[in-house]
């Protein structure tokens, strides 16, 4: 699957993704968009993420598919001195994915979380054999019926 962006100005609709001036869920701050390192200088007003920088959807966005283009199965700020890491929620929420930007993200993060993934290790903690794993997907968490989440990105062991 490629990406979905072509430029970094705008989403797979060709429209900058812009945030609703009247979202009371969002705190909007004046100011520059800390993550826009390209100098696309994006319209959206600013909104603050969890780590106090303010951020665009767009930069948002395109951070975040750079992690996970690179491997990476976290989003973590990009400033430096900065390592707070977002949650899933979080970004999917301020990035305003779309649907195809959200199928995008999970499948890069399972796919980049599974070569992070030491299986063996993983069982001899927690004195599983290979038949008790069980990976699912990184975004909804182990709700089976005798298994237990062992890793921030759901890997279930059978009880």
């Amino acid at each position: 699957m490629g990406n979905f962006f072509t430029t970094t100005q705008t989403d797979v609709s060709g429209q900058e993704k812009c945030y609703d001036p009247g979202d009371t869920t969002l705190t909007f701050v004046d100011g520059d968009d800390d993550l826009d390192f390209l100098c696309d200088d994006f319209k959206s007003l600013r909104a603050k993420m969890s780590c106090g920088h303010a951020v665009t959807p767009m930069s948002l966005t395109n951070h975040c598919r750079r992690l996970l283009d690179e491997g990476e199965c976290r989003f973590v700020c990009g400033l430096p001195r900065c390592d707070v890491e977002w949650t899933y929620e979080e970004v999917r929420k301020m990035a305003l994915l779309t649907s195809e930007e959200m199928d995008y993200f999970e499948m890069k993060m399972f796919s980049n979380y599974k070569h992070h993934l030491d299986a063996k290790s993983v069982l001899e903690a927690y004195g599983g054999g290979l038949g008790a794993l069980v990976v699912v997907s990184p975004f909804v968490c182990c709700a089976t019926p005798g298994f237990h989440l062992v890793s921030p990105l759901c890997v279930c062991v059978r009880e």
